[in-house]
């Protein structure tokens, strides 16, 4: 009986390989001619093919694939040294060869966006549908995507991403499902997972790394912005962990990420752990959910709050800074900004429109201690200050202290008054003072003329005008 049974399964498999032989040898050179002509019916590109095979069961392989274009002058757009192309084996006998998987081995995309934005891939395929209906399941093992990107300089841009392995499955909905567990960048290594529509509708696209140098990001993020991102690019230095979530539902694009460096530098200051968590939205608005950047040297700044991306939309920041640089906390305010130097213990609530003093509003306490202010003469060196401190509110872009408090090197002042929105001062208070302890600055230079003893304290009268770059300070003796 087990002879019986062996013998009809050997017959059984040499009459379905006798009959399969027949099949596929018509069906190769009709299927490769099928897919040809659905390509080129649905996009404007050239198909070329070096050299077809046959494996068993039901592969067909193509050698030296490329995808170039239509017009003049003619571009390459796709390549792939070998596809793989499984067949249905049921679908032969039933007179259609109808594909179930296909294998791209390194295949190469080759993107370029011009100086006005266009990419010359935009408007290739027309029916995208047609062609992933026809591959169901897709498969990349060492790919490439070259980007060449010449918007907004004259000066390219080259961006290349390594594929190591990637699937895509068409689904029921007409999307697509991308799980691609090793990509890199440059230095950076990520995963991206997900599902995107082919037309319109909602789509999720994670990506998440353990290793993403800071310089790697800023260039990627040029993609968007490469005049604004390339103001930070000698600012922060290390590597990140990320977590970041693309996703669009009913026509609502979300970007939602959280970030992690463990170790790194902000200009020159060493940083322990920094974090952040935020969200952008469709229309350019960004909420900080939560950052955290902690430096080596005890500085500490816990913010929040809700920016824009795009001209001058209203802002809202609340931030906790102790021992925190201050030429670190003002980067995002203007390259002018007067205060660079010092360290800053502050609690502060702003609000208003990026970039328009006028409409600022908030309040907040704030402690500086070894910082600089401008010279009150040209020339001369910057006043260096031991302390300052005040509480103040801000109505309609005008700083209010009701209490501020400066010391120096032989002198203290108590103040209040006004800062305006064009950074020009307004306060008055007094002042206590002793010659043989001030150092040799301006103040030094305005003063002398008031002092005649040298050990003896002095009290004056203090008005502060000008600016914030360029104070001009007046003392009157009142004992």
């Amino acid at each position: 009986m087990r002879k019986i049974i062996f013998t009809v399964i050997l017959l059984f498999i040499f009459t379905s390989g006798f009959l399969y032989s027949l099949l596929i040898p018509p069906w190769k050179a009709r299927f490769i001619q099928q897919l040809t002509t659905q390509i080129q019916a649905v996009s404007h590109l050239r198909i070329q093919i070096n050299k077809t095979g046959f494996h068993l069961p039901a592969t067909i392989t193509l050698k030296d694939f490329s995808a170039i274009t239509k017009d003049l002058p003619r571009q390459l757009i796709f390549s792939s040294s070998e596809i793989r192309v499984r067949l249905n084996i049921i679908s032969l006998f039933r007179g259609k060869a109808k594909p179930e998987s296909v294998v791209f081995y390194s295949p190469s995309l080759y993107i370029v966006r011009d100086e006005e934005g266009k990419l010359n891939v935009a408007d290739l395929i027309s029916t995208k549908e047609d062609l992933f209906a026809l591959f169901p399941i897709v498969k990349v093992s060492g790919g490439r995507i070259d980007f060449v990107d010449y918007y907004e300089s004259a000066d390219s841009v080259h961006h290349r991403f390594f594929i190591d392995r990637a699937t895509l499955k068409y689904l029921k909905d007409q999307s697509v499902s991308i799980q691609s567990p090793v990509m890199k960048y440059e230095k950076s290594r990520f995963a991206l997972n997900g599902k995107i529509p082919i037309h319109r509708g909602d789509n999720s696209l994670a990506v998440t790394s353990d290793h993403f140098p800071t310089e790697d990001a800023l260039k990627l993020l040029s993609i968007f912005n490469r005049t604004e991102v390339y103001r930070y690019k000698d600012i922060a230095f290390g590597t990140m962990s990320l977590n970041i979530r693309l996703t669009e539902k009913q026509g609502n694009e979300r970007v939602e990420g959280e970030i992690l460096m463990p170790q790194g530098k902000l200009l020159n200051y060493k940083t322990g752990k920094c974090r952040a968590k935020f969200t952008l939205e469709r229309d350019g608005s960004l909420n900080i959910d939560e950052v955290g950047i902690r430096l080596e040297e005890k500085g500490l700044l816990l913010a929040s709050g809700k920016f824009s991306t795009r001209g001058n939309q209203p802002f809202s920041l609340k931030a906790h800074l102790e021992n925190f640089p201050i030429n670190l906390f003002t980067l995002w305010l203007d390259e002018t900004y007067p205060l660079k130097s010092g360290n800053a213990s502050a609690d502060l609530m702003l609000s208003g429109q990026y970039k328009k003093p006028e409409s600022y509003s908030g309040s907040g306490e704030i402690n500086l201690v070894n910082f600089a202010l401008p010279s009150v003469k040209k020339g001369l060196q910057p006043i260096s200050l031991d302390a300052a401190s005040a509480r103040f509110t801000i109505q309609k872009g005008v700083a209010i202290s009701q209490k501020c408090n400066i010391r120096m090197k032989g002198l203290k002042m108590e103040l209040s008054g006004k800062v305006m929105p064009d950074e020009s001062l307004s306060l008055t208070g007094s002042a206590k003072v002793r010659k043989m302890e001030l150092d040799d600055n301006s103040i030094k230079e305005v003063l002398e003329p008031l002092l005649k003893e040298k050990d003896r304290e002095y009290s004056l009268r203090v008005e502060i005008g000008g600016t914030l770059s360029a104070p001009i300070l007046d003392f009157k003796l009142t004992r």
